[in-house]
């Protein structure tokens, strides 16, 4: 039998958390992910420009604030065509 080929997805992690962000990190590419990190909303929106993402993961809540909805929002702005799951 041929082996199948799996798309693996190319994901942003966002945690202002360092911790909480790397083992998503890892536990993710231990799946065979490609994985980067982001630790702030600016951060995110900077590596958003600069490439593409197949899936974003969030923390909702990060210094205290709702960044992660902005995330989410920036993510899926018209402009980036991108669609989102809350």
């Amino acid at each position: 039998m041929a082996e199948s080929t799996v798309h693996k997805s190319q994901i942003l992690v966002v945690d202002d958390e360092r911790e909480h962000a790397q083992v998503m990190c890892e536990a993710l590419e231990r799946v065979g992910h490609r994985c980067e990190l982001a630790y702030s909303l600016t951060d995110a929106r900077g590596r958003m420009d600069r490439k593409r993402y197949d899936v974003v993961v969030t923390d909702l809540m990060m210094d205290g604030r709702q960044d992660g909805l902005e995330v989410l929002r920036y993510a899926i702005a018209p402009s980036r065509r991108r669609r989102c799951c809350w």
